[in-house]
């Protein structure tokens, strides 16, 4: 079993390395919907206004 730890954990960092690259991507894209949902009605506000 004290034989078997360290690959289990060698794996482990490998898959959390993964994991954090896909929690990267998964940030920028909540973060950048969130940010077109924040703009969207200043967007719309200044389009109904006559210029």
């Amino acid at each position: 079993m004290n034989i078997e730890k360290p690959k289990e954990r060698k794996n482990s960092k490998v898959t959390q390395g993964e994991e954090q690259s896909i929690m990267d991507s998964k940030v920028m894209i909540y973060s950048s919907a969130a940010i077109v949902l924040l703009l969207e009605p200043f967007i719309i506000s200044q389009q109904r206004l006559p210029k």
